[in-house]
């Protein structure tokens, strides 16, 4: 109740700037969407929102910009935007036969990962290679084909790698 409340003077106060630690420690699911929505509607309204947050998925829905701190000093400040349209984009693909499989793989595109067990390629490509992948595709039979999309998550696990 005491963070519902801090939440609802916090947002009453109609104050320029937001500063908030953790805000939705403590709350439920359906409050946490909520406070979401009326954090994003603060947003458009032009209200500087200043956060600091463990959790990935409530960075990446709020924020524009992030400074990721550690051990106290900012080491990195990424805009949200290059992560969410990351112009190296990732595709995974399943094929139906081994041969295609194979034959694909001696393309040349970048791979991440092989399931050979399950057909599968996990393939890199920028944004002004996706066409000419689409046009290598069209003669191979695919079960499916699906981007992977990057997430804050991933950006964080990557600039902490070397530690984990």
């Amino acid at each position: 109740m005491k963070q519902k409340t801090a939440i609802v003077t916090a947002l009453a106060s109609d104050a320029d700037i937001l500063i908030m630690d953790e805000p939705t420690t403590g709350l439920d699911p359906l409050m946490r969407d909520l406070f979401i929505e009326l954090l994003k509607e603060e947003k458009e309204r032009g209200k500087t929102i200043f956060m600091s947050s463990h959790i990935f998925q409530e960075v990446e829905e709020i924020c524009d910009r992030v400074a990721v701190i550690q051990k106290g000093k900012i080491i990195d400040i990424v805009d949200m935007k290059t992560i969410r349209y990351n112009k190296n984009k990732e595709y995974r693909m399943e094929f139906k036969s081994e041969e295609d499989f194979k034959q694909f793989i001696s393309l040349g595109y970048q791979i991440n990962q092989v399931k050979t067990e399950d057909l599968q390629v996990f393939v890199q490509v920028h944004d002004n290679q996706i066409n000419e992948l689409i046009q290598s595709l069209k003669v191979f039979d695919l079960v499916y084909f699906k981007e992977i999309k990057v997430h804050f998550e991933d950006y964080i696990t990557e600039i902490f790698k070397e530690e984990v």
